[in-house]
């Protein structure tokens, strides 16, 4: 699909799959399955972001369903909150006669018939194309509603990576802004945009011209070229031109450019060159290899790591990391090569993938039955989290299934129970969405949602708040494999009582006093740090919590394993003196051994990898640092150093904490 044929979108039953929220208690959807506010109602396109998705139904309104973490603050919405269903209705575009829907990592856009182009989500990286100092004012420059980018009109296209933009407009000019990771805004550095820039690209390099050469011949930037088609990727773009040529740039690590780099000595270019060969054969060879010119592009889409283009007569190229592209085989591509098995299809469109490690294609069926001439879905690519949407791929018998990478590596047609018309086809990071022609067969999951109830506010799209501590007491058991599966596994925490030396404070302060906490002997597999409130006031999940006296705090720890019974932690400030004094004592039914610093502490649970606690932190130490993590595996968020840190505070919730560190700064987890 590309700016010429937005116009030609069918609308039809959406379904999504895979991890579909960003809340870690739910699980993944195994299966397409329907969505069931829109079950009756046709939808035209659909977009994937981290844990939630956009919708644009025939209508024209917009949707998004799952997390709401990406466009609201930690102290306005926690991930848990949100399920599958979780709905919001953008209503500020009501009216706008939207055309075009794309999803960022974090953030939507949306782009209407008159051209201009609203974006709202996180906007720190100049995503949004709002100027810096108007994101600044949000919270955690989060722009909390779709918001117009200003002195920005005539879009006919935009297309969406991790954290960056770009566009087409009406003059058929690119445009690009956002993160500008290994150069992938193609205007020559790395410096981040806040608002659109147009891509130009390289100065003219005329130096090896011949008096009778053409100039134009060995001009390969942007200027003069008229932009049909663009892809955003994590660290990559892509571009087709009005001659039906591919343009890239940005990140080549693997290969991703589809095409020899100029400058040797780098990875990466920051702008835009043609791609003058591709590859028609698994080896490279002079009969293999062909001009570009000689192929005509349509569309071409950006993944992660790999890049797939299409052509007019519906032949499928891929070039980039190996395993995910499709080509059968775990090296990767440096030239964008001939899918050997889609050979003798005719593949219509590609999916919008952006920043996933998966993809998916809409292919003409050429079988000589009933099914000639259907628009199949076929899939391949990483398949984690349940995002092909196969459960029975991981199954050891799949010829074509590498375990270790956990991907598909040849295109496969989607094993639907009765075949099917696919009209559209995305795919994000954690989980996929198609929109199919409806068939008599669909079940819809839940039909007592359903988008009138909903517009009326007679439907709940939250997970409930009395059923959030289960969620969380269940997720917790069963993450560590070796955790003992009953229902007694909290009965077993560790319960130590610390008394402050000032009896005054609820909260004893390292800066100004020593505390000791001796756990009490009791062995389990998992290790969670819990600060309870010292009174009997009611936690936000409305559970009481056990009266303490005014001057302690409880905390609960599960620990590692037998040979680590009776441990004790120190918060020590080193000014400070050892207080023997009774008001010091440390109160627990076993026997004390030598205390342990905080940083001991944090260093034996470091040992073990990263640590799970409430909201989805994860913590690891790493020499003296303390480092935090929003998902397990993703980017780290922040650190703090371990002779940094004040103190460690209660929180309103019931298994959180506050770390209070010299900067004044306190971090809620």
């Amino acid at each position: 699909m590309n700016s010429l044929t937005l116009s030609d979108l069918k609308s039809g039953r959406l379904f999504i799959w895979g991890k579909v929220t960003r809340n870690e208690t739910e699980n993944s959807i195994k299966e397409p399955q329907a969505i069931p506010y829109f079950f009756d109602v046709p939808v035209l396109q659909a977009s994937c972001g981290l844990g939630f998705t956009a919708i644009l139904t025939d209508k024209r309104e917009v949707y998004t369903i799952g997390s709401k973490s990406w466009y609201l603050t930690e102290a306005e919405h926690e991930d848990i909150d949100d399920n599958k269903d979780t709905l919001v209705h953008w209503k500020e575009l009501s009216g706008k006669e939207v055309i075009q829907i794309a999803c960022g990592l974090h953030f939507c856009a949306a782009l209407t018939k008159s051209g201009d182009v609203y974006t709202w989500g996180i906007g720190m990286f100049g995503q949004l194309g709002i100027k810096e100092q108007v994101v600044s004012v949000y919270d955690e420059f989060k722009v909390p509603k779709p918001t117009k980018i200003e002195n920005f009109s005539n879009v006919i296209y935009i297309a969406c990576g991790e954290e960056c933009m770009a566009a087409i407009t009406k003059d058929k000019q690119l445009y690009t802004w956002g993160k500008n990771l290994n150069g992938m805004l193609g205007h020559g550095d790395e410096k981040d945009i806040f608002e659109p820039k147009r891509v130009i690209g390289a100065p003219k390099d005329t130096s090896q011209l011949d008096d009778e050469d053409d100039e134009d011949e060995f001009d390969q930037n942007l200027e003069k070229e008229e932009i049909i088609h663009v892809s955003c990727g994590q660290s990559h773009m892509a571009c087709i031109t009005s001659r039906n040529e591919i343009f890239t740039w940005g990140n080549n690590f693997l290969g991703q450019l589809g095409r020899i780099l100029q400058n040797t000595k780098q990875d990466f270019d920051t702008y835009p060159h043609l791609v003058e060969l591709v590859q028609v054969g698994d080896l490279v060879t002079e009969e293999n290899l062909k001009q570009s010119d000689e192929v005509d592009f349509v569309q071409v889409e950006c993944l992660k790591y790999n890049t797939l283009a299409l052509t007019s007569d519906g032949r499928l190229f891929s070039c980039g990391k190996g395993g995910y592209d499709g080509g059968g085989s775990a090296n990767p591509h440096t030239l964008l090569t001939l899918v050997q098995s889609l050979q003798g299809k005719k593949v219509k469109m590609l999916s919008k993938s952006n920043f996933s490690t998966h993809t998916g294609a809409i292919v003409i069926s050429n079988d000589e039955d009933h099914s000639k001439g259907r628009e199949e879905l076929w899939i391949w690519g990483n398949g984690e989290d349940q995002k092909l949407g196969v459960p029975s791929l991981n199954n050891n018998n799949e010829d074509d299934f590498n375990l270790e990478e956990s991907s598909l590596l040849h295109p496969r047609k989607f094993p639907f129970h009765v075949s099917r018309d696919c009209f559209y086809i995305c795919c994000g990071e954690t989980h996929s969405a198609c929109i199919l022609k409806p068939h008599p067969t669909d079940k819809n999951p839940n039909p007592n949602l359903t988008l009138d109830k909903f517009e009326k506010g007679e439907t709940v799209n939250t997970v409930s708040r009395d059923n959030k501590q289960s969620k969380v007491e269940e997720e917790y058991s069963n993450d560590d494999s070796d955790l003992e599966s009953n229902d007694d596994d909290y009965e077993k925490e560790k319960a130590v009582v610390v008394k402050s030396e000032n009896t005054a404070t609820a909260t004893p302060n390292v800066s100004q006093q020593q505390n000791t906490t001796q756990v009490e002997d009791k062995s389990t597999s998992s290790q969670l740090l819990q600060v309870k409130q010292p009174t009997t006031q009611e936690s936000d999940d409305d559970e009481p919590i056990s009266p303490l006296p005014t001057n302690a705090v409880q905390v609960n720890i599960e620990v590692d394993d037998n040979k680590d019974r009776d441990h004790e932690i120190s918060l020590k400030n080193q000014n400070s003196t050892i207080a023997s004094s009774s008001s010091n004592s440390i109160k627990s039914s076993s026997s004390s051994s030598a205390p342990k610093e905080l940083h001991g502490y944090l260093s034996k649970k470091g040992e073990k990898g990263l640590v799970k606690l409430w909201r989805k932190r994860f913590f690891k130490l790493e020499s003296n640092d303390l480092i935090y993590y929003e998902k397990e595996g993703g980017k780290e968020k922040g650190r703090i150093a371990v002779s940094e840190i004040l103190d460690i505070l209660p929180s309103t919730t019931q298994y959180g904490f506050n770390i209070s560190t010299k900067k004044s700064r306190v971090l809620n987890h």
